[in-house]
């Protein structure tokens, strides 16, 4: 049972990567393929914190959920 709870939530933790990479995708894509972007889609614009400014520091947080999804860090076998 605890097997399936954790491939339960590493499941969940690739579905939330999946949908950050996709958020940064189209916010890039906005600013390549528009000529002129509108306000709510921009992002990167100075001081100003966007919605499309979070799918990078979301996918970078989920990579750092790992390690307690699996119950040690990344490096452990590799570490010491």
């Amino acid at each position: 049972m605890a097997d399936e709870a954790g491939a339960r939530r590493l499941a969940f933790l690739d579905a939330c990567r999946a949908l950050a990479v996709l958020g940064m995708l189209f916010a890039n894509m906005m600013n390549v393929f528009l000529r002129r972007v509108p306000e709510v889609l921009q992002h990167n614009e100075g001081d100003i914190l966007r919605a499309f400014d979070f799918p990078a520091p979301v996918f970078q947080f989920l990579i750092g959920a790992r390690a307690p999804a699996h119950g040690s860090p990344p490096c452990a076998a590799s570490c010491s």
